[in-house]
């Protein structure tokens, strides 16, 4: 296994960092495309109300409170990673 010495990437840990990269901002891309998509349908199965508009924006609030706590929980996962890292130079 490579590792990572003066701050220097060898070209094949570039390659699958922009690989890794790629891939996930990709799936990222296509869970946001299938939620827009469904979006409606979401609103009226799990927040039913007379009003369409709020069903929707019930299925709205919900993606966006869990998109910040994806956010925080990465963060953390990326300070406790590096923190490994940098303990086991």
């Amino acid at each position: 296994m490579e590792h990572w010495v003066d701050g220097q990437l060898s070209k094949a840990q570039a390659r699958k960092c922009i690989f890794a990269a790629t891939l996930g901002c990709g799936l990222e891309f296509y869970d946001f495309l299938t939620f827009a998509f469904f979006a409606i349908q979401i609103g009226h199965t799990f927040f039913p109300s007379s009003n369409a508009y709020l069903s929707l924006m019930g299925c709205l609030r919900s993606s966006a409170r869990v998109s910040l706590a994806g956010r925080s929980g990465h963060s953390y996962w990326a300070d406790m990673v590096t923190a490994s890292a940098a303990n086991r130079r």
